[in-house]
């Protein structure tokens, strides 16, 4: 069961990566690369452990690769949303380097103090860290979201479509990582609803991102169109 859901999907983000490169989706083209090349690169990097590679040094690989595109997606966000606003974006980017700079120094120290062997320092650290970016990453993309809604910021629709699944999927991430052993402990299959909740989004995306809601004037996050969705 588990490796169904596996395979299913790094097939539809591999469909959606080729479709993303082949149509018009200027909007989310660089954001969905970032989200979607962990799930492609996966099934490839594990194939390796045939070849007697350490199965812990190839999660280390996808590990690096996964923090490396997350903190892709988060920059790749506030450019999009923020296309005419280089000032905000400037500074918005520069907040999260300094805080996941922060975040990362400090798990850096904790792995030092918690973890002497080598081995278990760079498997049992990568945890540690896993939760550090999980976490900056997630509050920020939600708070960038939150500030977008508040603001009345308009955006294509494909963005704001796309953005909003991201962050349901970071979110979603970041309780496995927090919460993943009690939830396993109270039995819940928690592995298995998340791997929905991101084969849900794929599905959604390859079928109803458009280059026609590409536009600004085709959608938007905020107040204002809520209201105007709620007049209509």
């Amino acid at each position: 069961m588990r490796r169904a859901i596996f395979y299913l999907q790094c097939l539809l983000a591999v469909i959606l990566l080729v479709r993303v490169l082949c149509v018009p989706l200027l909007s989310v083209r660089r954001l969905l690369v970032f989200a979607l090349v962990p799930t492609v690169l996966a099934p490839f990097i594990m194939c390796l452990e045939s070849f007697a590679i350490d199965y812990r040094a190839l999660w280390l690989v996808l590990q690096v690769v996964d923090w490396v595109c997350l903190v892709g997606v988060a920059y790749s966000l506030v450019t999009g949303l923020f296309p005419k606003l280089p000032g905000v974006g400037r500074m918005f980017r520069r907040t999260f380097t300094v805080a996941l700079t922060a975040i990362f120094l400090a798990a850096m120290i904790e792995t030092q103090y918690l973890l002497p062997s080598s081995v278990v320092l760079l498997t049992g650290g990568a945890f540690i860290m896993n939760r550090a970016i999980l976490t900056a990453v997630g509050l920020f993309v939600a708070s960038i979201l939150g500030i977008v809604f508040w603001c009345r910021v308009q955006v294509p629709k494909n963005l704001a479509v796309v953005s909003s699944g991201i962050v349901i999927q970071i979110l979603t991430r970041g309780i496995g990582v927090v919460f993943g052993d009690t939830l396993r402990n109270a039995g819940v299959r928690f592995y298995e609803g998340a791997s929905i909740i991101w084969i849900t989004l794929l599905t959604y995306w390859i079928l109803f991102l458009s280059s026609n809601d590409d536009s600004p004037g085709a959608g938007s996050l905020g107040r204002s169109s809520a209201v105007a969705a709620g007049v209509e």
